[in-house]
């Protein structure tokens, strides 16, 4: 909404005459002024915020990585239970890529000098877009370790079924730390909106 009205009230006049029942006042109604910016403090206290909670997310799926990528290799390299020995290993495969998102972002996203508006916005709608986008690929992969674990049970292999409690396991953390990511960034989304909308 903030970029719509933005882009209305920056568009340029009609350089041709108007027709019958145009003019400033039809304008006028179709194009409202542009939200006022936040103010400063508010802009900035409210941004190191959102700021921070995404540091901490990564944080957590930083540390959950190297916690699976240790116990995971460690297992499968010293269990002798077939199922075991995979969903183990499953774990530890898994985690090298959680791993490296979260080292990137952790790397990457450094704090900025200033939060400016409206890009501070524009950055949390995208980051939201991205949470829920994932928790719709958290239940494809618990859904798709159902079926491994299953096919393992008709054709009678452990290994199969080890991966699919890995699949299960890994996407129901996931799930669990992509959705609560979404709503905490959500909520600080919906104050910046409210804040520039109440001015």
């Amino acid at each position: 909404m903030v970029l719509l009205w933005t882009a209305l009230a920056l568009a340029s006049p009609d350089p041709n005459p108007p027709a019958l029942g145009d003019g400033p006042a039809a304008s006028t109604a179709l194009s409202p002024p542009p939200l006022p910016p936040l103010p400063d403090q508010d802009l900035q206290r409210l941004g190191e915020r959102r700021w921070r909670t995404e540091r901490t997310g990564m944080k957590v799926l930083l540390g959950w990585s190297v916690a699976n990528l240790g116990a995971g290799t460690a297992g499968a390299l010293t269990l002798q239970d077939p199922r075991q020995r995979a969903f183990m290993g499953g774990n530890a495969t898994w985690n090298i890529v959680n791993l490296g998102l979260a080292g990137a972002s952790l790397l990457g996203n450094r704090r900025p000098k200033r939060f400016e508006h409206p890009e501070v916005l524009h950055q949390a709608e995208r980051l939201e877009r991205t949470l829920l986008i994932n928790t719709g690929l958290d239940v494809a992969y618990m859904v798709a370790g159902w079926a491994l674990i299953e096919r393992g049970l008709r054709q009678d292999q452990p290994s199969l079924q080890g991966l699919g409690d890995a699949l299960l396991v890994q996407g129901g953390f996931l799930f669990g730390f992509d959705l609560t990511l979404l709503l905490v960034h959500n909520r600080w989304t919906r104050r910046l909106k409210g804040r520039v909308r109440s001015r």
